[in-house]
């Protein structure tokens, strides 16, 4: 592309970009929340996003160069991303990314306490907990907890000092865990072969650009 091609003449009515501001961009990641008339607006927007004339590498004092051909066609592959974003229907509220579910049912193997974790949280990820039980259908038992442990200590959602056979310890609410977050379950005073059925039930969101 010579510079015949890339020289415009400045006017009135033309907005210009920039490409360096698109190409090296000191703006992070955002996610935006936009109502139907915004994203028409938008929608219409980006044809100008289309045009070589929108952008200026260099300025002149009468005339001004548009980037030159791999600059330009970069700018058009962060149009396309842009128009698909705009255009699908993938811009889910929050990052929703799917069911968080986990059944962790096992028979102990041996008296004593019985402890238990969930998966942890993985790297690009923040999953919420909205529910969780423990229940122990062999009998009664001790002291009994639901928490989650954040790497630096545990922190309490539920806890029951007796634990009748049959009865669940539940936790029911909203609670965010980041990467490497797990839920821990432990009952005490456990007897060798019983029967402990748990599990967590939440969504998952994924992180935008991680």
């Amino acid at each position: 592309m010579g510079d015949p091609d890339r020289r415009f003449a400045y006017r009135d009515d033309r907005i210009l970009i920039d490409s360096e501001r698109v190409l090296a961009s000191s703006f992070p990641m955002v996610g935006l929340v936009v109502s139907g008339g915004q994203l028409e607006i938008l929608r219409n927007l980006v044809n100008y996003g289309g045009r070589l004339s929108t952008f200026v590498e260099t300025y002149e004092s009468s005339t001004y160069l548009a980037p030159e051909e791999d600059d330009w066609l970069t700018i058009q592959a962060i149009l396309a991303d842009l128009e698909l974003n705009l255009m699908g229907d993938e811009n889910v509220l929050w990052g929703y990314a799917g069911q968080w579910s986990e059944r962790l049912d096992e028979e102990k193997d041996g008296d004593g306490t019985f402890v238990k974790t969930s998966a942890a949280v993985p790297v690009g990820y923040v999953y919420v907990l909205q529910s969780a039980f423990l229940v122990n259908t062999s009998g009664p038992r001790g002291h009994t907890y639901i928490q989650v442990n954040d790497g630096v200590g545990l922190h309490y959602l539920e806890h029951s000092n007796s634990l009748p056979m049959y009865n669940p310890l539940t936790f029911n609410g909203q609670v965010a865990l980041k990467e490497g977050d797990t839920v821990r379950f432990s009952m005490q005073a456990c007897i060798d072969g019983d029967d402990l059925r748990l599990g967590v039930l939440g969504y998952k969101m994924k992180i935008v650009g991680a």
